[in-house]
């Protein structure tokens, strides 16, 4: 089972373009709910 962690580059795949896509109105609209991101949260480390 297990093995050594491999990053999955989210570049490309559906949910990175949608992410990439939609983020401005995400952060629009947690901040609009007073919740916002944590710190350091960028387009490139919230895909998986």
């Amino acid at each position: 089972m297990g093995g050594a962690y491999r990053r999955r580059p989210p570049e490309g795949t559906v949910l990175g373009e949608a992410v990439k896509d939609n983020w401005a109105t995400l952060l629009e609209e947690a901040s609009e709910v007073g919740r916002g991101l944590p710190l350091g949260t960028s387009p490139g480390t919230c895909v998986p």
